[in-house]
């Protein structure tokens, strides 16, 4: 049920993000949520996975099942950086409530074409949290090397 309520929960997010309006739009979707996606310093539209995360988390909240937290600790201990093994933590984690909060998924979520050592990162903690993980990606645009180099940097990921 978890993996279904996950792919639902995806898709809304897709549906939502296509209808979010930028800062220059001249009319406005008649959406639940008011997220818009703002400009950066150069006039230019910012889509970043923040935008991702509170799409994400706005249809969660239309839900009745889940309960969700951001940001949350990791139980592994990580060590990213070279010096000492640390918790990390997760962009958004899942919860249904059965007399206490029972964590369900925990939650990724990246834009446009970030750093190997990023998604290596983010895919180390959803494997080593052995738990339910969600991967959402936010492209802002695509063209023919954008999948291949994506499926690559996942690979070398899965192998590291």
């Amino acid at each position: 049920m978890l993996m279904k309520d996950l792919i639902e929960i995806n898709k809304e997010t897709c549906r939502l993000l296509w209808t979010i309006p930028n800062f220059s739009s001249e009319s406005i979707p008649l959406t639940f949520s008011r997220l818009i996606f703002p400009p950066l310093s150069n006039g230019a539209i910012r889509r970043s996975e923040q935008e991702a995360r509170f799409a994400f988390a706005s249809v969660i909240e239309r839900s009745t099942k889940y309960f969700y937290s951001v940001e949350t600790p990791t139980k592994e201990l990580y060590n990213f950086t070279g010096q000492k093994d640390i918790s990390a933590q997760t962009d958004l984690t899942l919860y249904t409530f059965e007399n206490k909060f029972i964590e369900q998924a925990r939650v990724e979520f990246k834009a446009k074409n970030p750093p190997q050592e990023h998604i290596s990162k983010d895919i180390e903690k959803l494997v080593k949290e052995k738990t339910t993980g969600n991967w959402f990606y936010l492209l802002e645009n695509i063209d023919s090397g954008t999948l291949s180099s994506l499926v690559e940097k996942f690979k070398l990921a899965f192998d590291g």
